[in-house]
């Protein structure tokens, strides 16, 4: 055989074992371990990373989360999923060592978040951090105080704005809630997000007239050593038909005060990074001139950020074009109706409103009304443009059960035929124990589940809603099942995002159950899908450990469970539409027998 046919052989197995590997994403995670109550016992991370964690009553968990200088040069993203019916909290501390290495000489609360009974997360976007060592402590409400022998890094509950008296209300933070040693789970994501590049340029900025040129719609950003910095901002006549936000940001626990004035040194504007490091002059109308930025600040040497971007206008009660796209969405207030208009040269419209801590307390719904009534494209995202959740039928179209978090979000209407509209927002009410909560149509804004494992849910047109369970102790087996009107399918994922199990629903049918799902500790998701105005209850129950012969799910097509020759496994046909697969090993060509024993009122094909 010829070099040229074996090295062709040996490269067609190489292929092969290449094309047969698959290639699955491992999210890096940590799953806390005890003790982690005191600064010297918190679990050491760094970087990208997932906390997970349980906590009973009494308890609190430690991280040190290093930030390394090439971490440094990157933004984070932290997102709290918390315990379910509990308040759960997360603040972040700096920690400064003693001359050895190991006391800690001192600490600087720095933020805290939280989440007010797990339903929806805690998401605090795009933050700047210094090098160094950084606890995070996790408790939740009803844990042990400082007082009473508690870590230091606890929170206190008081200081949060989650109710009228800063305490999580029983009718949510109890309702469903398990037994009082029940553990329950949470998870912090910490995510990197865009890298900073520092500028080279070292001359000297501490006067007006030393100021540096910022390019409009770039960010710039430099480690500075001079207490005053001045940076110009130049508008043409094209940049001064638009609106402007101007942002200044500085690492956490920095204190940057930014004055801005116009080319004569009156003042415009001054204001102060808040708790993360963040201060904005939004939709500021310059003439074609050039206005100076003036960051000050009692500490010196650390890194600090300046943009601008272009903005929509403000309107009331009218649209304003252009608003057709998202960078010039109109900033609206939805406390009273909105009126557009959809023609054959405005195919689409955008708008930006806020949520304030009020209104973020109620549940909410967005509804749109045109004359001639039409199919339309009504969709809202959060403040980036992600959508988040989209219905196009026939107006009216209403998105109810809305539950947003303080800040920005953005409306958009399109795919529409020339029209004028209306559009509202109003509110539901209080939220109500053991319900879910909207946007949940992505597996990323999955709805948190109660503690009791019990949720109700309404579809709104063709919905289709995520929930997530965070699942503590060991494995076992576990039940799903939906029960009420309109369902077509039941899934389950993995805490990988990947479709893992599923059945569809008759024409009718009021219950979908999946049985004997075995699971690991840690995250898992439910999607429950439905057509308009169907109502349902999903209920979760673990079962146990499996047994050893016993059917396991997911054992599906591409899940095939292992049956070995001289075993007998036992199993459950839950639903009409249910199958089980399993595989079994022959060494060579053999007779054998397989023998199914259906139950006594049954059929197995």
């Amino acid at each position: 055989m010829s070099k040229n046919s074996t090295l062709t052989r040996r490269l067609s197995t190489l292929l092969v074992l290449m094309l047969t590997v698959r290639c699955v994403y491992a999210e890096p995670g940590f799953y806390e371990s005890e003790p982690n109550n005191t600064p010297a016992e918190a679990n050491a991370v760094a970087g990208e990373v997932t906390l997970y964690g349980a906590m009973v009553k009494g308890d609190q968990d430690g991280f040190m989360w290093t930030v390394s200088d090439d971490d440094a040069r990157k933004l984070w993203t932290f997102e709290l999923h918390g315990i379910p019916g509990a308040l759960t909290i997360a603040e972040i501390v700096r920690v400064e060592y003693a001359d050895n290495g190991t006391d800690v000489a001192s600490t600087r609360r720095l933020v805290k978040m939280g989440t007010r009974d797990g339903l929806t997360p805690s998401i605090h976007k795009d933050l700047m951090f210094e090098p160094g060592e950084y606890l995070i402590g996790i408790a939740y409400a009803g844990g042990g105080s400082e007082a009473a022998g508690g870590a230091p890094f606890r929170p206190p509950a008081d200081g949060l704005s989650f109710g009228d008296h800063g305490r999580p209300e029983s009718t949510v933070a109890e309702a469903g809630a398990g037994p009082a040693d029940a553990p329950g789970a949470y998870r912090l994501m910490i995510r990197e997000g865009t890298w900073l590049y520092p500028s080279s340029d070292k001359k000297p900025r501490n006067s007006r007239e030393r100021a540096i040129e910022v390019r409009l719609g770039r960010p710039f950003t430099a480690f500075e050593s001079d207490a005053s910095t001045w940076y110009s901002l130049q508008f043409d006549d094209k940049a001064a038909a638009q609106r402007w936000n101007i942002q200044v940001q500085a690492p956490l626990g920095r204190e940057l005060k930014a004055r801005l004035t116009d080319a004569q040194g009156a003042l415009l504007a001054e204001a102060s990074v808040d708790a993360y490091g963040l201060l904005m002059f939004a939709e500021m109308a310059p003439p074609a001139t050039t206005w100076y930025l003036e960051l000050i600040s009692p500490e010196t040497g650390f890194i600090r950020s300046v943009n601008s971007e272009i903005t929509g206008q403000r309107v009331s009660g009218e649209e304003a074009e252009p608003n057709g796209k998202l960078q010039l969405a109109n900033f609206v207030d939805l406390s009273q109706p909105l009126s557009g208009r959809i023609t054959a040269g405005d195919s689409e419209d955008y708008f930006r409103f806020s949520v304030d801590e009020a209104t973020a307390e109620q549940l909410l719904t967005l509804r749109i009304e045109s004359t001639p009534p039409v199919n339309l494209n009504f969709c809202l995202s959060d403040a980036a443009g992600q959508v988040l959740q989209c219905r196009n039928r026939e107006t009216p179209i209403e998105l109810p059960d809305l539950l947003l978090a303080p800040g920005p979000w953005v409306l958009s209407v399109s795919r529409a035929k020339e029209t004028v509209y209306s559009i509202t927002l109003s509110t539901q009410g209080p939220l109500a124990a053991g319900s879910e909560v909207e946007p949940n149509d992505r597996i990323e804004d999955a709805s948190g589940v109660p503690a009791n494992l019990r949720i109700k849910g309404r579809f709104s047109g063709d919905d289709s809603d995520f929930y997530q369970i965070l699942i503590p102790g060991d494995p076992q087996l576990w039940r799903f099942q939906v029960i009420g009107d309109e369902i077509s399918k039941l899934h389950y994922y993995n805490g990988a995002k990947l479709d893992r199990a599923k059945l569809r629903a008759k024409p009718g049918q009021k219950r979908v159950q999946l049985d004997n799902v075995f699971l690991l500790p840690g995250r898992h998701f439910l999607q429950v899908s439905g057509r308009d105005g169907g109502s349902y209850t999903l209920l979760a129950r673990a079962l146990g450990p499996p047994d050893p012969n016993g059917e396991i799910e997911p054992n599906d097509d591409s899940n095939k469970q292992r049956l070995a020759f001289g075993q007998t496994r036992n199993g459950i046909l839950a639903e009409e539409n249910d199958k089980d697969y399993y595989r079994f090993f022959l060494a060579n060509r053999d007779h054998i027998r397989l023998t199914i024993q259906p139950p006594a009122d049954g059929l197995i094909e």
